[in-house]
């Protein structure tokens, strides 16, 4: 491990447990490469599921939550004896109760995710439902984006509906409803050669809180709605045009 973040955190826990509130550890890996190096080998995976179940068990913790990002279509076979590793430990260890939840992404690119093994092992998929639009898109929008809409069909071919569809379609019922659709409460900023819809950007500003986003259209900037992706947006001119979309309730 290269940062534990503070844990174990024996106050946040316990505090959680008194409200009935469970704790799953967050394990992250953020490198398609290392998650290759990690899954391809049966030493390596051994090393990684006995260490983070030591330190699930360490912190009192009730489960773990896999957020391996960029998997590789290659660690395909890799990853999902990975996890059938994992839960073969916790149940080794009597740790029946135990919690497994994965995340992946909205868009499985690499087809890395054999969703029907995985979720033989995992309570949960959590997909990540954003990033449809990010930093180096070439026009502006939701992160988010629910829909994709005759105007918008242009920008993007993927969206949230289409995300859940795809994803829900690869296993049988029961398992749909194991499947978490996560969304963006977020935005992004870019400079765009206009303040039209979907406009073309010239630079990524950054991402915009939704504390950021709620204030701007509550003082400084006018709200705008789009119906068909119910999302609402905001642009000025500030020297040259700047768009942010962003979610809220």
């Amino acid at each position: 491990f290269t940062g534990t973040h503070g844990w174990p955190d024996t106050a946040t826990v316990e505090a959680a447990h008194a409200a009935g509130v469970r704790v799953d550890l967050a394990v992250t890996l953020f490198s398609s490469s290392g998650i290759g190096t990690l899954c391809g080998s049966a030493t390596n995976r051994a090393r990684a599921v006995g260490n983070l179940v030591d330190r699930m068990e360490a912190g009192n913790a009730d489960g773990l939550a896999i957020d391996f990002e960029g998997v590789p279509g290659s660690a395909r076979d890799g990853f999902t004896t990975f996890l059938r590793e994992l839960r073969a430990e916790l149940t080794d260890r009597g740790r029946t109760d135990a919690g497994l939840s994965i995340a992946g992404p909205a868009v499985d690119w690499s087809d890395a995710f054999d969703l029907d093994a995985l979720l033989d092992q995992a309570d949960t998929f959590f997909i990540m439902g954003y990033d449809f639009f990010w930093s180096g898109s070439s026009h502006a929008g939701p992160s988010g984006i629910l829909r994709t809409t005759a105007d918008w069909r242009p920008f993007t071919g993927w969206s949230a509906l289409r995300s859940i569809a795809t994803y829900t379609s690869l296993v049988d019922a029961a398992k749909r409803r194991r499947i978490v659709y996560g969304v963006p409460y977020y935005g992004r900023e870019w400079t765009t050669v206009d303040d039209s819809l979907g406009a073309s950007t010239l630079d990524s500003i950054g991402a915009v809180s939704y504390s950021q986003a709620r204030e701007a259209v509550t003082t400084t900037r006018t709200r705008r709605w789009h119906e068909g992706i119910k999302t609402p947006w905001y642009a000025w001119d500030g020297g040259g045009w700047h768009e942010v979309y962003y979610d809220d309730e």
